[in-house]
Parts: C-alpha cells; sequence; structure tokens
C-alpha cells in the first residue's frame, strides 16, 4: 500500500462479478486492518482491476503489504 488514501490494483482478469479479498502480509498490514483506516474493495472495473481504500479516507502510512485473492464467478 501507498501512502494514500486509495490504491488502484491493475488486474486485467478482473470481472463485474470479481470477489476480491485482502490478506495482512506483514505487521503494518496487520494493524491497519485493526485501525480506523481499514482497507475496503471500493469498486472493481472489468478487464482493469480494483480499487482499495482506506475506511476514514485518511492515507495509509506506506509500509503495508498485502495479498489478495480474486475470484471470477461462473
Amino acid at each position: 500500500m501507498t501512502a494514500t488514501a486509495t490504491l488502484a490494483v491493475a488486474q486485467p482478469l478482473i470481472q463485474s462479478n470479481s470477489i476480491v479479498t485482502l490478506q495482512a502480509k506483514n505487521a503494518s498490514a496487520g494493524t491497519l486492518q485493526g485501525s480506523a483506516k481499514s482497507l475496503y474493495i471500493s469498486s472493481v472495473t472489468a478487464g482493469i482491476g480494483f480499487t482499495v481504500a482506506t475506511a476514514n479516507a485518511t492515507n495509509a502510512a506506506g509500509t503495508e503489504q498485502f495479498l489478495y485473492t480474486a475470484i471470477n464467478p461462473v
């Protein structure tokens, strides 16, 4: 995660009905997810990717690392 309140993730395999989940990869990410800044998927755009945002619209520290899983239902 960059030191911003939103981050666009490019993933051309995303579909409009994709289910995207995030998993903290380091302690900074775990701390973020346990705070008022917790990330959520704010938009999904088919063929482009998805955007994550902090819940309280304030910047992340910029040291958080996340893994994501995207499932495209049939």
